[in-house]
């Protein structure tokens, strides 16, 4: 089984409005409700992909109860005392904006709960993924670690403190950081894929992971496996949103590896799943 984690749930409220001006009246031409949190997405493509999962989640309050009715075939709520939070995703015919809701207050008692289902459950896979609630610690993911065996798949889709923390902490299955994130780990603005991949590098030899995706939106995505590394051009078309696409890239990529064993089928499927089509794969270092 597939548990994913998701410790800042979010109601994603997605507003269409033509141009974006500050101080006006805008009217939006769509306006849509989705259960949000990076391991949610990840669990729901999995579901469709028809891979066993479950999504261990800390939710509260009537945005927790939205959650959880849309949900209910892969959730595993841990109740919380504070309401789960809304973000807004602003697209205009120019570009998106994310604005992230203020998150609740965990308490130990909350995270405790968590952990011991997580220990319960003890998954083949464990997908951490997702920002850490302000309440919590930045190690709070290698605490997570400790309750599951130590053949345990870990995957990570983090960023800044939570994440130099869990890739420190043990082996790791897979991570997939973009462009941006991967800057930030090293505090430096990357600014071209060639700069990129040399950060790739640098991150796959000094940490103890199997697998890294570095994804650089239009420009496709890197791979990091057996120490080699592989490029993905990523196919030309008009982009409708980029909310969810690395999500749905982890649950590609974990969906087929269990399916082939096969981490380079395992990557092609990732782009598939990442809405970027079946891409052309070239060595780049031996």
């Amino acid at each position: 089984m597939v548990l994913t984690v998701t410790l800042n749930p979010a109601v994603d409220y997605h507003v269409g409005l033509e141009h974006l001006k500050q101080g006006e009246s805008l009217s939006a031409y769509n306006s849509l409700f989705f259960a949000g949190g990076k391991g949610i997405n990840v669990s729901l493509v999995l579901k469709n992909l028809q891979v066993e999962t479950k999504a261990l989640a800390l939710l509260g309050g009537f945005t927790g109860e939205y959650i959880k009715s849309l949900t209910k075939d892969i959730l595993i709520s841990i109740p919380i005392k504070e309401t789960t939070r809304i973000n807004i995703k602003l697209k205009t015919l120019e570009n998106e904006t994310e604005i992230h809701g203020q998150s609740p207050c965990i308490d130990d008692a909350e995270l405790n709960l968590l952990k011991q289902q997580l220990f319960d459950l003890n998954p083949n896979y464990l997908v951490l993924s997702g920002s850490v609630p302000n309440s919590l610690p930045n190690n709070v993911y290698c605490q997570l670690m400790d309750q599951v065996a130590n053949d345990t798949n870990i995957i990570l889709d983090t960023r800044g403190k939570a994440l130099k923390e869990a890739i420190s902490y043990r082996s790791v299955f897979l991570v997939k950081p973009n462009k941006e994130e991967l800057g930030e780990f090293y505090d430096c603005t990357i600014h071209s894929n060639e700069e990129a991949l040399e950060y790739a590098k640098k991150f796959y030899e000094t940490y103890n992971i199997k697998h890294l995706i570095v994804s650089l939106g239009k420009d496709g995505a890197y791979f990091l496996s057996d120490d080699k590394v592989y490029k993905a051009q990523a196919l030309k078309g008009e982009l409708i949103s980029s909310v969810g696409a690395g999500d749905s890239m982890i649950a590609g990529f974990v969906a087929q590896f269990i399916k082939s064993n096969d981490p380079l089928e395992a990557f092609q499927h990732s782009m598939s799943c990442g809405g970027q089509g079946q891409p052309f794969l070239m060595v780049c270092v031996a």
